[in-house]
């Protein structure tokens, strides 16, 4: 709920999706979060390095906010992918997120997406684990 409601605040995006959902589909932000966490089967450090990712993208560009149909989830699903190779502890193949997406983006959405973070973050996509345990423990304080 916190990496929901921190997305949201800096993003200008809702946790919830005006579209019609199937019935088989997470799409409420938190939700879409929840499981893409735990489809990716990642580090338990890997969403908070998705999101020192998203707080480097908007402090490289403010005036970006989310946009489509699921704002908040093209966001984290691709800061996640990107954290996930940053950090190197999970190789997780280009299709398959895609499929941790519940297929809301297809494989060819998620590289555009992924190179437009590239394109603003440059060099800045490294995480090491200082920058991993003090981020933590500010996304603990401030989000509560």
């Amino acid at each position: 709920r916190a990496c929901s409601r921190y997305i949201t605040h800096i993003f200008e995006c809702s946790e919830n999706v005006s579209s019609i959902s199937s019935p088989q589909r997470y799409l409420a932000l938190p939700l879409f979060i929840a499981l893409a966490v735990h489809r990716a089967e990642v580090y338990d450090k890997t969403p908070i390095a998705a999101l020192m990712l998203l707080s480097r993208l908007k402090i490289k560009y403010p005036p970006f906010i989310g946009n489509g149909p699921y704002p908040g989830q093209g966001l984290f699903l691709t800061a996640l992918m990107m954290a996930t190779k940053a950090m190197r502890t999970k190789f997780v193949e280009t299709q398959s997120w895609s499929t941790i997406g519940q297929e809301l983006f297809n494989v060819q959405e998620l590289l555009a997406y992924e190179r437009g973070m590239l394109k603003i973050l440059g060099e800045d996509v490294c995480i090491d684990g200082k920058q991993l345990e003090d981020s933590n423990v500010c996304f603990i304080v401030i989000m509560g």
